[in-house]
């Protein structure tokens, strides 16, 4: 494995990634914030973002012959529940469907970083 740049995101912090993105009200056309923080996360833990043509948060990791890529959508319900910690619990709007998965998958390539012969893509998807 290649050296890392910066350090992975420790479990604060992945908590917190998911703590602003519920907090951030995100229906179907209106993901721009969501896209934005999940981009500046993604180059801060080391990932290379973007935003790509359509507005989709696209981020890569790794280069090889074996691709993997990790899709998760932006959008959710109507609806602003309030966002609260309940010990380990986190609840809010997409903490389950699905911007907690989204938010797992941006941690988890930050921690894996580049591996041999992998090419790793975080794509959250808009609409």
């Amino acid at each position: 494995m290649m050296g890392r740049a910066v350090p992975p995101p420790d479990d604060e912090q992945a908590i917190q990634l998911l703590a602003e993105m519920v907090s951030i009200y995100s229906p179907s056309t209106q993901e721009a914030k969501v896209v934005r923080l999940l981009v500046q996360r993604m180059g801060e833990w080391g990932i290379d973002a973007k935003v790509d043509a359509v507005g989709n948060a696209v981020g890569h990791v790794g280069a090889g012959d074996q691709h993997v890529v990790l899709l998760g959508h932006i959008d959710t319900a109507p609806g602003c529940p309030p966002v609260r910690r309940e010990g380990p619990l986190l609840y809010g709007r997409g903490a389950v469907d699905a911007k907690g998965p989204l938010a797992a998958f941006v941690v988890a390539a930050a921690r894996v970083g580049p591996l041999p012969r992998l090419a790793l893509t975080v794509i959250g998807a808009v609409e």
